[in-house]
C-alpha cells in the first residue's frame, strides 16, 4: 500500500495517529465513568472497535498497478530468451 522509499514517513504518520487516538481515551472515559458509571465507558470503548471493525470490512481495497518505467521495454515486445 505504500512504497518502499516512503515506509518510514507512512509509520511514523500511524504512530501518530496511534498515540493521538490514545491521548484523550482516559479524560474521557474517565468523565464517563464518573457521569455514567464504569458500564457506560466500557461500552462506549465497545461500540468504537465495533464501528472500526465495521469500516475495516467493509473500506474497498485498491490493488496496486506497477507504475510504467519510462524507456523500459513492454515484456510483450521483448524477445524470447534476450534475457531481459
Amino acid at each position: 500500500m505504500v512504497p518502499a522509499t516512503r515506509l518510514a514517513e507512512s509509520m511514523a504518520f500511524l504512530t501518530s495517529a496511534v498515540v493521538g487516538g490514545q491521548a484523550p481515551a482516559p479524560a474521557a472515559s474517565g468523565r464517563l465513568a464518573d457521569a455514567h458509571g464504569p458500564s457506560a465507558a466500557f461500552a462506549t470503548a465497545v461500540g468504537a472497535a465495533v464501528l472500526i471493525l465495521g469500516v475495516a470490512i467493509t473500506a474497498k481495497v485498491m490493488p496496486r498497478t506497477a507504475a510504467p518505467v519510462p524507456g523500459a521495454t513492454p515484456a510483450a515486445a521483448t524477445p524470447a530468451g534476450s534475457g531481459r
